[in-house]
């Protein structure tokens, strides 16, 4: 069963979960057979909607990586059972566990389809979400090649967004608790 997501023990939960099979149309359990379904969940957690494009794209990314199907209907079937996915969101507390719980070769992964999507889908110019778009599409690239100048520039450019916006996005707070201001 899907597990309740308003508990004190979600990610335990949540691997329990996704480490149950049905089989003969019994649940067995195997501990670490989830894994992969469990870092799909968490890639898709650096972006704040839950898109089935984005969703997919991170599926298939991390499939042909991992080199075994992930978008199976089966497995699409048990992700797309959270209701995180039918609301098109995850709670920004649960994200920012999730990607903490990212290794750096997934999140880099998850980053790299994430910026291919932004760079795809850019909103109308000088709407709200103009600049909070542009400022993830820096921050992406920042973290894909990282260097001292760069960082400045994006911290720059955050300083500058939270002037005028409020800093809630757990993609730009994940970037400031990893890269300290320098002074």
């Amino acid at each position: 069963p899907v597990p309740d997501l308003a508990q004190d023990n979600l990610i335990p939960a949540l691997h329990l979960y996704f480490d149950t099979q049905l089989e003969d149309l019994k649940e067995a359990y195997r501990e670490g057979s989830g894994k992969d379904l469990f870092t799909w969940l968490c890639m898709c957690a650096i972006h704040s909607d839950l898109t089935w494009d984005l969703t997919l794209s991170m599926g298939t990314a991390l499939g042909q990586v991992r080199k075994m199907p992930l978008t199976t209907p089966a497995l699409v079937a048990k992700l797309s059972m959270l209701p995180w996915f039918r609301k098109g969101s995850i709670p920004k507390d649960v994200r920012c566990e999730l990607i903490e719980l990212l290794p750096n070769t997934d999140l880099q992964l998850a980053q790299q389809v994430l910026l291919n999507m932004v760079r795809e889908n850019p909103p109308p110019p000088a709407s709200y979400a103009s600049a909070e778009h542009q400022l993830k599409l820096h921050i992406l690239e920042a973290e894909l090649n990282p260097g001292i100048r760069r960082h400045l520039q994006v911290m720059q450019e955050i300083q500058d967004f939270a002037l005028n916006h409020e800093v809630e996005d757990p993609m730009i707070t994940h970037y400031l608790h990893h890269h300290p201001r320098v002074l």
